[in-house]
């Protein structure tokens, strides 16, 4: 599983348009982009540590930020419930399909991932997003 993701997450750090910096500076980046280029949507590919297992893509509508996030598993990247194994395929996928009207309403529907960090005591580490339960400790338990 490890091995798969970590091909996945070098794919994406490798793409031009792979952006490494963080939310509090890609509104800017993006800004000086669509003043040079006024006809072209800017979009850039980012990680942020608040959504772990996940990509996020954000570009200019209208001035405004819009963020979505793309889950990375073994598998390949889930965007939109679809399932893109190439990455430029799901660039294609954004690019095409971005001002129509059943994608607009999919970002209108769509969330922040949730993302719960859980320590176990057994390994001395976080997990991230796993529905694994804290181990039962005798002490509490009394």
């Amino acid at each position: 599983y490890i091995q798969p993701c970590n091909k996945l997450v070098k794919t994406v750090t490798h793409h031009s348009k792979f952006f490494r910096g963080d939310l509090s500076t890609i509104y800017e980046q993006l800004q000086m982009e669509k003043e040079a280029e006024p006809k072209y949507i800017p979009y850039h590919f980012l990680f942020s540590k608040d959504v772990p297992e996940h990509v996020l893509l954000c570009y200019l509508k209208n001035d405004k930020l819009v963020t979505e996030y793309i889950k990375i598993d073994g598998s390949g990247f889930t965007f939109h419930d679809a399932l893109f194994v190439v990455f430029d395929e799901l660039i294609r996928f954004f690019k095409r399909e971005q001002n129509k009207p059943d994608y607009i309403s999919y970002i209108q529907s769509s969330k922040k991932p949730y993302v719960e960090l859980i320590f176990d005591d057994n390994e001395d580490f976080f997990l991230s997003s796993r529905r694994r339960k804290r181990p039962e400790h005798p002490i509490l338990m009394q």
